[in-house]
């Protein structure tokens, strides 16, 4: 009797470890059991257990910027960034001090602290690690999508495009739902727009400007 009792539970066991293979369990982790009924379960980071996968975890909700003002973003590395203090943006949290961007490595972009280094967002027309290899655009290339675009002398815009809806950008892209929040300060740019003429408004426009 013994010894059928052990082989009945050393089967058991060899089929709860195997129970978690293959099952998807979200964010959450798989977790086997000695219940033959239920061989496994989803554990999630709510706090509570399902067979079913588990939500997507909200990154945010570990406040993970400290001080700082957390805001998911799904395509960043981790799914969020932090605003911190003195319009800083941090990719980690705020709990540290940041000196990456201090010496504005941006040539033409906003420059967002990392742990131990920075990346640059750079602007339209620019690129490179630290936008500084200037894009060569053209109205030749499409770049307005929906709208009209009409080359300027602008160094640092050669374009600029106007909007179905009747606003001026450097792009016109389909109407969103949920427009990006994403802003922040840029830290070393030359790009200026409002001194322009507005082509359907030519009485608007100095300097012989059409």
């Amino acid at each position: 009797m013994i010894v059928i009792f052990l082989i009945l539970t050393l089967e058991h066991l060899v089929y709860s470890d195997e129970s978690c293979n293959g099952i998807n369990c979200g964010s959450g982790s798989c977790i086997t059991t000695a219940n033959p009924s239920l061989p496994y379960y989803c554990k999630c980071s709510n706090g509570f257990n399902t067979i079913l996968p588990c939500p997507p975890e909200n990154p945010c909700s570990r406040n993970p910027c400290g001080q700082g003002t957390c805001e998911t973003v799904p395509n960043l590395l981790y799914g969020y960034l932090c605003r911190c203090a003195g319009d800083i943006i941090s990719l980690t949290n705020c709990n540290v001090t940041f000196n990456n961007c201090a010496s504005n490595p941006c040539a033409h972009g906003l420059c967002v602290e990392g742990l131990t280094s920075f990346t640059c967002n750079c602007l339209p027309t620019w690129t490179g690690k630290t936008c500084d290899e200037r894009l060569e655009l053209s109205c030749s290339t499409n770049l307005c999508g929906f709208g009209k675009c009409f080359e300027i002398s602008d160094p640092s815009f050669p374009y600029v495009c106007l909007c179905p809806n009747g606003n001026f950008g450097i792009s016109c892209p389909e109407e969103k739902k949920h427009p990006s929040t994403l802003t922040g300060r840029i830290l070393s740019t030359t790009a200026h727009l409002s001194d322009k003429c507005n082509p359907l408004n030519p009485e608007g426009c100095m300097n012989g400007g059409k």
